[in-house]
């Protein structure tokens, strides 16, 4: 979902926050996704994950049933995906950190002091 649909243009390499606004300088609303990875308790009872992410093409495959079969497979598509092995520190940096500076940039308060 985004707040204005038309042309952006990204100044910021990870199109997330800063730089992803329209013409009229409204900023986009960005979607992300990140999952976790099994952890031990679901592994040890023979869990298995029941999406795929591909942060290339930006896509979460869902399989219904747990199978990988296509039959049951949806794929959505994200403006950012991380993969389960992302840690805390590189969702931040890509996501938190760009919508601080740009609400910082924007109140007027350089460098967050004010």
């Amino acid at each position: 979902m985004r707040t204005k649909r038309g042309s952006s243009s990204s100044a910021g390499g990870n199109g997330i926050g800063k730089g992803d606004s329209s013409e009229s300088g409204v900023s986009r609303v960005q979607v992300v996704c990140r999952c976790r990875p099994l952890n031990g308790k679901e592994r040890s009872d023979g869990e298995r994950s029941v999406v795929q992410l591909d942060a290339d093409r930006r896509s979460v495959d869902v399989f219904g049933n747990g199978s990988s079969s296509k039959s049951s497979k949806k794929t959505f598509t994200f403006d950012k995906v991380f993969t389960d092995t992302a840690s805390q520190r590189e969702v931040y940096d890509a996501v938190v950190q760009p919508m601080v500076e740009e609400v910082l940039n924007v109140s007027g308060v350089e460098g967050g002091k004010g």
